[in-house]
């Protein structure tokens, strides 16, 4: 029903689907995404969307996450996640099977599906390890990969190490909702 909606949320998304669309047929090669993002992050600021109900990210943990070994769960719980975790390892491969495959396909190569396979295998292990999401590949970005003509791993690192620089950076500084 109408009556439950947020009228800030509502707006913010609508907004920024609008600029989104038009930024692409103004100019398909500019990063709108990002000066979307960070516009409608000042305008929360600037106007106060959280205390007028909206929901924010909030507090961000300070540091690096420890190293830790997670303890089994009873056979309750585990068995109440068999399932789930079915569903999210299917869907996990699939997304990176096409990802994988796309990317793989545009740039002329055979896709080995063995490495993708390990690589995700090992970043679920890592996120297991440190009380992290688990990971997964992102269809959008190797789509945005494509789009922005990188043609290596090397973009990839470029913006995992962005991302990792851009964390560093705003949990050193404090900033948080």
């Amino acid at each position: 029903a109408l009556q439950n909606w947020h009228v800030s949320s509502a707006l913010f998304g609508v907004g920024s689907l609008t600029l989104l669309t038009l930024a692409r047929y103004w100019k398909p090669a500019f990063p709108s995404v990002l000066l979307v993002v960070l516009a409608a992050a000042g305008l929360s600021v600037w106007t106060g969307f959280e205390a007028s109900g909206g929901a924010v990210v909030g507090q961000l943990p300070e540091g690096l996450p420890l190293l830790t070994l997670p303890g089994l769960p009873s056979w309750s719980v585990l068995s109440a996640l068999v399932l789930p975790t079915l569903v999210i390892t299917l869907v996990s491969f699939l997304e990176t099977a096409s990802s994988a495959k796309v990317d793989s396909d545009q740039a002329g190569h055979r896709w080995n599906q063995n490495q993708d396979l390990i690589g995700q295998g090992l970043g679920k292990i890592a996120s297991g390890l440190s009380g992290a999401f688990p990971t997964s590949s992102s269809f959008a970005r190797s789509a945005l990969n494509i789009f922005a003509g990188a043609k290596t791993g090397w973009a990839t690192l470029a913006s995992v190490i962005v991302v990792l620089l851009s964390l560093l950076f705003f949990l050193q500084r404090g900033f948080s909702n």
